[in-house]
């Protein structure tokens, strides 16, 4: 019996580490999930009948966990194998800690009922690793690097080899009132876990860093082409103004031969020219017109039609940098998740009150999966699309004490994926 209590506490331990550290989700069907529960208890069976047996033990949890999560599944079996080194790693440090509060140092192969009690020391360690690193920082298992994977399980290897040795060692024949011994091992398996919970807090803070790198780096690319778009439009009317004295020459020649016919030619011609130089939109804030005009820009040469209703009453009451932050992700994510349907749609209202200022941004999408509409760290329901620059937009947004909300419209005509942005003015 104890055996099959056993294989349920290890499933458990499973479940929470590949669900909740790795971010991998269960399979919606109930006989997948029934039969991965039955392989865990028929394994633990088994296994109290004819004895334990590593091989078998790994086979069932890799059967197991492939049918319990719906992921890929050479990668599903790598981590169901490392996950299953990791928590060896700590099972064998919990053990250590129980036969010194135990005082039974004497090592045993069959299982005790005392010793599934290291299962909520390891627990508790790998639940305070999960709670204060992963979701304190919003990640996951899954986005960091495999070589800080691969180091992790390095380490933990050689901690749980220096930790048995030194068990060895002091425990080989030891006296009740050296109490010290007991102090000096608590210190090298502190040692150990602490270690392996700053390896694990430095790979988060790499991929951190790694990928603020890369938003500063999109970002800038971002404002590098708003300022080409500008620098471009500024130079075609300077040309313009330039050949502005020609162009009437021109139409004065062609109106004294009375040639009306062809001097009407000309200025449309002329008039086309002067459309493309002026600015098509107008809000109220000249740095919102100039994000504005350029995302009306891109949508143009992409095909994606772009429209804005509303105006401000007078400008916004952040900084310029925050404005190209909040418009300038919003905008972007809008485009590239409505360039994917080919001939999608960019729309953005303004709502301007006296105390407080609505921005919205709609966008046509693909089919996606959302879950809710408050919790920035669930709710990239396009994470190719919408993932980048969504928690830029929730600073920016939590700076001036206002409001975003995020929602999903499906429909048969397409989705519409809707960006909600309040802001409250300053006076």
């Amino acid at each position: 019996m104890i055996v099959v209590v056993d294989s349920l506490v290890n499933y458990l331990i499973y479940i929470f580490l590949i669900h909740f550290c790795w971010r991998i989700h269960f399979r919606k069907k109930i006989w997948c999930i029934a039969s991965s529960v039955a392989i865990s208890v028929v394994s633990g069976i088994i296994a109290n009948i004819y004895g334990d047996s590593l091989i078998f033990y790994l086979l069932c949890s890799v059967v197991a966990m492939l049918l319990l999560f719906e992921y890929k599944i050479p990668n599903l079996i790598l981590i169901t194998l490392g996950l299953t080194w990791f928590m060896g790693m700590m099972d064998t440090y919990s053990l250590n800690i129980l036969r010194i509060l135990t005082g039974k140092y004497a090592r045993t192969e069959t299982i005790e009922w005392w010793q599934l009690t290291a299962y909520l020391i390891s627990f508790a360690i790998e639940f305070c690793m999960y709670y204060f690193v992963l979701k304190r920082n919003g990640v996951y298992l899954k986005s960091l690097k495999k070589r800080y994977l691969v180091g992790l399980l390095l380490l933990t290897l050689i901690f749980e080899l220096v930790v048995t040795y030194v068990f060895s060692v002091l425990y080989g024949n030891i006296n009740e009132h050296e109490w010290y011994i007991h102090i000096r091992f608590a210190l090298c398996l502190i040692g150990a876990i602490y270690s392996i919970y700053i390896t694990l807090q430095l790979a988060v803070s790499n991929y951190q860093y790694e990928k603020q790198n890369n938003q500063l780096a999109k970002a800038l690319k971002i404002q590098q082409d708003q300022y080409q778009y500008q620098k471009d439009t500024n130079k075609n009317l300077r040309k313009f103004r330039h050949d502005l004295i020609n162009h009437i020459g021109a139409m004065q020649e062609l109106l004294a031969k009375e040639q009306y016919n062809n001097a009407k030619d000309y200025i449309e011609k002329t008039w086309k020219v002067t459309e493309s130089l002026a600015t098509k939109i107008n809000t109220g804030d000249d740095y919102v017109d100039a994000i504005l005009n350029y995302y009306a820009y891109c949508c143009e040469k992409k095909d994606i039609d772009f429209s804005l209703t509303g105006k401000l009453i007078r400008p916004l009451d952040i900084d310029v940098l925050d404005c190209t932050t909040l418009l300038g992700n919003s905008l972007q994510n809008a485009l590239e998740a409505a360039e994917k349907l080919g001939a999608g749609f960019v729309k953005v209202e303004l709502i301007d009150h006296a105390d407080e200022v609505f921005i919205s941004v709609y966008n046509s999408c693909q089919d996606i999966e959302f879950s809710s509409v408050t919790d920035i760290e669930t709710t990239k329901p396009d994470k190719k699309n919408h993932g980048f620059g969504l928690k830029n937009i929730a600073s920016i947004v939590d700076k001036y004490k206002g409001e975003y909300y995020i929602t999903v419209d499906k429909a048969p005509a397409g989705n519409v994926f809707k960006l909600d942005i309040s802001l409250p003015r300053r006076g």
